[in-house]
């Protein structure tokens, strides 16, 4: 070991310049178990930037000489070292190829002092988990006016083959303008051709919030479902401020886990959420379109009652020492008792039946029978903003004339194709429409990757709102839609 190390905090003095006196160190922000986080100074563009470390607390130190320099502790240390250094680069990587304004972007990675460095943007607002420490728990309106962004972000995610696997407020931003940003992919992992996950997941999670797949290590169950279960935890958390439960306690009391004590939460929400916690990984919804129907757009549901306590089934009784057990000289018995117990039921039945016809005999005579009551209709809610058929539609997306076609199936969501100054494009727009007018969507090219995305309101046929395309620019559109 060193002993010119410091393994004490290990940070970065204020001040501290990087990257050949580009980024110049302001304030620390937070560290984990692999990394520091800095606000810095980007002298180039005069803006703002984030500046992840790569320090593992435990494994490495500081040198006490000139305070930058990162060594490892012990030689035996190095391969480990090595190995989640290239983790940390296989993440900035991997963000960086998700360009959205719902994503946190990575802008440059470096090496210096030892260590690796990746440059992020500089979000000016708070996190979820911050937020809800300043103001407690979130209504459901507040949660389902910020839930378009983050599943947004996620199926952008789940598009480039990619799952983030930390699900929770604490890596959801919120800025001041109300743009969602989902953040920290530290433990995120690529997607196999099968659909699960490349690596062997870090043994470090968040309790409550992670699948029983990622926290037993089962790397082939590893998939879209697994992201699911933490947005499902993050729900619950904001709705109500308490930890989410254990998977174990899921397993066992099923609904009845779920605690909304004096917490206003639609029937809809709390079955979504329980949907989407399930135990099961197959259970759960499998995408995020199927999030989107679950909360927007299914009917709400009749919750089956919540288990308060353990339920022990096909146990046998036992029975008392001196309870003789029946055998081959007691059958007699048996068969008299049996015959006793149907004789009583018959008897009661004959005079059930005959004190009902007594009664019917002794009401007053009517001159034509009284008509059955027609059972009660069963309450469907039809919204009145929702389209359903086949549409052409035009219009404008900032300076451009935009046309096309959407078909809107009954369940609320749509699908279409995009068309530019009257001709046809290989780009395909899918997207939900809820019962309240909002109207979202993804665009996609004929790759498949993520174009851009669409948040606005219906009303009727005319469609308002905002797109912002894959490089972050914001344009305001407007489509009239008409049958076809």
């Amino acid at each position: 070991m060193n002993g010119n190390l410091n393994i004490g905090e290990g940070l970065l003095a204020i001040g501290t310049t990087l990257q050949n006196g580009r980024y110049r160190v302001e304030r620390y922000l937070a560290s984990g178990g692999f990394g520091n986080t800095y606000l810095v100074m980007d002298a180039q563009f005069g803006c703002y930037m984030v500046v992840k470390e790569f320090f593992m607390k435990g494994l490495v130190g500081r040198d006490q000489i000139d305070g930058r320099t990162v060594r490892i502790t012990l030689d035996t240390n190095r391969n480990t070292f090595d190995s989640q250094l290239r983790k940390f680069e296989r993440e900035a990587m991997r963000v960086r190829q998700l360009d959205h304004p719902n994503i946190v972007r990575v802008h440059d990675l470096f090496h210096e002092n030892g260590t690796a460095y990746y440059v992020m943007d500089y979000v000016d607002g708070e996190t979820l988990a911050e937020r809800m420490t300043r103001n407690g728990a979130m209504s459901e309106n507040e949660v389902l006016q910020i839930l378009p962004q983050l599943l947004v972000a996620l199926e952008l995610v789940h598009a480039n083959g990619l799952f983030h696997l930390d699900l929770k407020p604490g890596n959801v931003m919120l800025d001041r303008s109300g743009l969602v940003r989902l953040i920290d992919f530290g433990a995120s992992k690529q997607m196999r051709a099968d659909g699960g996950a490349t690596t062997t997941p870090d043994l470090a999670y968040t309790p409550g919030y992670a699948a029983p797949e990622l926290i037993n290590g089962q790397v082939d169950r590893i998939g879209v479902s697994t992201d699911i279960y933490g947005l499902g935890a993050t729900l619950y958390n904001l709705l109500t401020a308490q930890t989410p439960p254990s998977w174990v306690d899921l397993n066992e009391y099923g609904e009845g886990a779920l605690r909304y004590p004096g917490i206003v939460v639609s029937e809809r929400m709390r079955y979504a959420i329980s949907q989407m916690m399930t135990p099961s990984r197959l259970k759960r919804p499998q995408s995020i379109a199927q999030v989107r129907q679950l909360i927007y757009y299914n009917p709400a549901p009749v919750m089956s009652q919540a288990i308060s306590r353990p339920q022990v089934a096909h146990q046998p009784v036992s029975r008392p020492l001196s309870t003789p057990v029946p055998t081959k000289s007691n059958n007699g018995l048996k068969i008299a008792a049996v015959l006793s117990v149907a004789l009583m039921v018959f008897a009661i039945t004959v005079a059930v039946v005959f004190f009902m016809l007594s009664s019917s005999d002794e009401s007053p005579k009517r001159t034509q029978p009284e008509p059955t009551p027609a059972p009660a209709p069963t309450q469907v809610h039809t919204p009145s903003n929702r389209l359903i058929g086949q549409y052409r539609y035009s219009g404008a997306i900032g300076p451009a004339s935009v046309n096309g076609t959407m078909n809107y199936s009954d369940n609320g969501s749509f699908s279409g194709q995009y068309g530019y100054r009257g001709r046809t494009t290989g780009i395909s727009i899918n997207g939900t429409h809820s019962p309240d007018g909002t109207w979202t969507a993804t665009e996609y090219n004929d790759q498949g990757m993520v174009c851009g995305t669409y948040n606005g309101h219906a009303n009727g046929t005319t469609i308002t709102g905002s797109f912002t395309n894959y490089r972050g620019t914001t344009y305001s559109f407007r489509l009239m839609l008409t049958p076809r």
